[in-house]
């Protein structure tokens, strides 16, 4: 079992990890999902959807002072959050079927996110994240905010064996915990009652018959996916095992999640050495930085390392306020010379 209050190094991932091997950022996944829900001569609704899609992208820009020549695609997360306000407007004004209206193409492209990072995945460069994974040793943790499955099968090409953290899985203590703090693609939830093939049980709601499961591979995540999309009840199928978008992410709802993040925060307690690789620590992970910054508090002494990998890090000061004195590398994950960055004793 993984003793979380004997860890030597946390690494907490962001996009700009998976970046490395091809997985899309934010802005480019908004336009993956947008162009795989609705097409340019799509004709439904009349059009409607493409000239509110402008207007809320320039609106969001302009708010955010993004240069709308360089950036033809909000980030996902706030063009998700974004759309509320706009939801919300409509209520205010009395406009509910517009509202609801708005509230289908958002739920319509949500649904669609699991397989759009699939299908990317399947076409992920690995290689490009061999070096770090070689580099993960016994009592190294790593968070993760990405849905995607890049990490878990870099190990396994090379037989390292993972965990998601998950205190029903066998976990020896040679088994890296790999905590996804937003949930995955191969996590599933479904009614205990149904049987669910090629998959492991992760965790179970005492509340509900409702269990958490990861399937064996991305062909089975996918076939889970095509039957999400193509049912039309909501008790016949499995439904992701991911958290929502925008700022405010329902967590509770994502089976499971209460253990991760537990094991997170005991984690960045008793680290001796944390590495941020990627994560912008954007205001769309509040929750993250809250609690982040409480563990690292509740410490009688700080971190003795704590670094920031990514090419925009610039001094580090954007992380201050939640990591403290930190070491900025302005370098992308391929970049870096993983044994010298890791062994620099």
């Amino acid at each position: 079992m993984v003793d979380f209050e004997n860890v030597n190094r946390v690494f907490i991932l962001g996009a700009g990890f998976s970046k490395a091997t091809g997985m899309p950022l934010s802005s480019e996944l908004t336009k993956k999902l947008v162009d795989t829900v609705f097409t340019r001569n799509d004709v439904r609704d009349d059009g409607n959807f493409w000239w509110w899609f402008r207007d809320i992208s320039e609106r969001i820009k302009r708010i955010n002072q993004i240069d709308t020549e360089l950036l033809l695609f909000p980030d996902f997360e706030p063009f998700f959050e974004y759309t509320k306000y706009d939801i919300e407007y409509c209520r205010m004004q009395q406009k509910e079927s517009k509202a609801i209206k708005f509230l289908s193409w958002i739920q319509e492209l949500e649904n669609k996110l699991v397989g759009v990072l699939i299908q990317n995945q399947k076409h992920a460069d690995i290689s490009a994240i061999s070096e770090f994974s070689y580099s993960l040793e016994q009592n190294d943790v790593v968070l993760t905010f990405n849905y995607d499955t890049i990490l878990e099968t870099s190990l396994s090409s090379f037989s390292e064996p993972w965990n998601h953290g998950f205190s029903i899985e066998d976990n020896s203590e040679a088994s890296i915990p790999i905590l996804k703090l937003h949930g995955s693609i191969d996590w599933w939830m479904k009614s205990d009652n149904d049987k669910f093939d090629h998959s492991t049980k992760l965790f179970e709601r005492t509340e509900c018959d409702e269990v958490l499961y990861r399937v064996s591979d991305l062909d089975e995540a996918d076939r889970c996916f095509r039957e999400f999309i193509d049912s039309t009840s909501t008790s016949d199928y499995a439904r992701p095992g991911i958290a929502g978008l925008g700022a405010y992410k329902p967590l509770s709802k994502l089976a499971g999640s209460g253990e991760v993040w537990r094991n997170a925060n005991f984690s960045l307690k008793y680290a001796k050495e944390v590495y941020i690789i990627g994560w912008s620590a954007s205001t769309f992970d509040t929750m993250a930085r809250f609690y982040f910054c409480s563990m690292l508090n509740q410490r009688e002494e700080p971190p003795s390392r704590i670094v920031v990998i990514d090419p925009k890090v610039g001094d580090g000061s954007h992380y201050r306020p939640v990591f403290g004195d930190v070491t900025p590398v302005a370098k992308r994950v391929e970049d870096v010379n993983w044994n010298e960055l890791l062994n620099h004793n």
